[in-house]
């Protein structure tokens, strides 16, 4: 019986940012994995990571045990992820959002892989960072994506380390829910270290982290061990895991307390300052807009600036995060009351009587939801539009909004793409029912990234115009032209 592991960092990226502590992650996963030979086959990639190698090594990999007797196998990822709010990817170093299915690793497809050596016990341990952020539609729909995903696996343990609408946080050098899992490792004063004991841990670690909130799902009886390894074996971990702590300890000791805050505070901006870079956002997207190429002669650009953000497609969306996650940003939801049936059993009936439909009554409920949201500051503006408006009948409107909310420290930007139809002669219709939040967050202290994020963010828009029109006129082998 084999014990198996795959262990995927991908830490540089083309079009994201990337992602440094990831290729530590997967080093001390291997580390973790390795100590008392737990393992008879360990797959570690960290390098070449675009799409195709990685699908390369993993089915070869896979192939070479098809026919030995796999009684467990771990499959680890660290990087960036995105859930579409049907499937999970696993985004690889050329991932290209207009090529989801060719530039990541699909959940369903490693699914598949993973059955085909047919392990007795299967393990999935994911730190992505920005695993669920990019598609905020349905907050629950994660959590039921993962526990249905279970259904393919007799015995198995996911941890994925947050929920679909948090971020997975790090610092230079680990990320903090792989370096849990190496702490609980390490802290065990036992040999033996359960996937239950690595659950606890972690779960302890993160208990009442409203930013950060791992995610557990176990098919299983708890007796199954993660790694063996006697305390001696396991002393190396130190330096690894606590390089940090030390570094900060000893950074601390010859830093004043007064030094320490006025370190601290650079983070911290000014009214006037902060509103500066608020400010900006609608002449960058005025300078960078300027629909060049092909498409300069196919549409006009349309710039409206929104004081309202009653505006917004699927606000309750974004209400329902920002009432979960607003994280000192200068806004809060807005709680309303609403009704809703529900059939209760009417009181005294008891016995057979409970089956007969007069046994029933509907009664009217109410339930406190978030559905709208508002500024708690004076801001210049609450959204950006930019509209494409087509030059030629045949053509249809596309849009992309923009809405900033801004902290002492930072700036958070949610947009999202929406086409038009033609209802009439002359009357269009936004349709939202595909419409994705994205929300990137700029730190004001480095307000260059806001560029870099606008100027990619006219590369999406234009992509979502143009691609579409080379698939309609069948122009397959025409380049883009920007």
């Amino acid at each position: 019986m084999m014990k198996i592991a795959i262990l995927i960092g991908v830490s540089e990226y083309d079009s994201q940012q990337n992602l440094v502590a990831s290729k530590n992650d997967v080093l001390l996963m291997n580390s973790l994995i390795s100590i008392g030979n737990n393992y008879d086959s360990i797959l570690m990639i960290d390098s070449e990571t675009n799409t195709q190698a990685v699908k390369a090594r993993l089915t070869s990999f896979l192939q070479n045990n098809f026919e030995k007797e796999v009684e467990q196998l771990l499959f680890y990822f660290s990087g960036h992820g995105y859930f579409d709010g049907e499937e999970f990817h696993y985004i690889m170093s050329d991932f290209d959002s207009k090529r989801v299915k060719s530039t990541s690793l699909e959940n369903s497809e490693l699914d598949v892989l993973i059955r085909s050596v047919s392990p007795k016990l299967t393990v999935k341990i994911v730190d992505a960072c920005n695993s669920g952020i990019p598609y905020i539609k349905d907050p629950t729909a994660f959590d039921k994506y993962i526990n249905t995903s279970k259904q393919s696996f007799d015995k198995c343990y996911f941890m994925y380390s947050s929920e679909s609408v948090q971020y997975s946080y790090a610092d230079s050098k680990l990320s903090f829910f792989t370096k849990a899992i190496g702490e609980a490792v390490f802290r065990s004063k036992t040999e033996l270290v359960r996937y239950k004991d690595i659950i606890d841990y972690a779960s302890d670690e993160f208990q009442g982290n409203e930013k950060q909130s791992p995610i557990f799902v176990s098919q299983a009886n708890f007796t199954d061990i993660f790694v063996s390894a006697l305390q001696d074996e396991k002393t190396f971990l130190k330096e690894i895991l606590c390089q940090n702590d030390v570094r900060a300890k000893d950074d601390n000791k010859s830093q004043t307390l007064k030094q320490l805050v006025e370190n601290d505070a650079k983070r911290f901006f000014d009214k006037d300052d902060a509103m500066r870079i608020y400010n900006s956002i609608p002449e960058l997207i005025d300078s960078i807009f300027t629909f060049d190429g092909e498409l300069k002669s196919l549409f006009e650009r349309e710039i409206i600036i929104h004081n309202d953000y009653q505006i917004i497609p699927k606000i309750r969306s974004l209400s329902e995060w920002i009432s979960n996650n607003n994280d000192d940003f200068f806004v809060r939801a807005i709680i309303t009351n609403e009704s809703y049936e529900e059939r209760v059993r009417k009181p005294g009936v008891l016995g057979l009587d409970m089956f007969n439909d007069d046994a029933y009554k509907t009664v009217t409920k109410y339930k406190r939801v978030p559905t709208s949201f508002e500024s708690t500051t004076e801001v210049p503006f609450h959204v950006v539009q930019i509209k494409a408006q087509p030059l030629y009948p045949n053509l249809n409107s596309m849009t992309v909004f923009f809405l900033p909310l801004i902290s002492r420290t930072k700036m958070i930007i949610f947009s999202t793409i929406a086409p038009y139809k033609i209802v009439g002669w002359d009357k269009e219709k936004m349709i939202t029912d595909d419409c994705k939040w994205i929300p990137k967050v700029v730190e004001l202290a480095d307000s260059k990234k806001l560029l870099e994020y606008i100027n990619e963010s006219y590369k999406q828009f234009y992509d979502s115009i143009y691609q579409p029109l080379l698939k309609n006129f069948d122009i397959t082998s025409k380049k883009l032209k920007k």
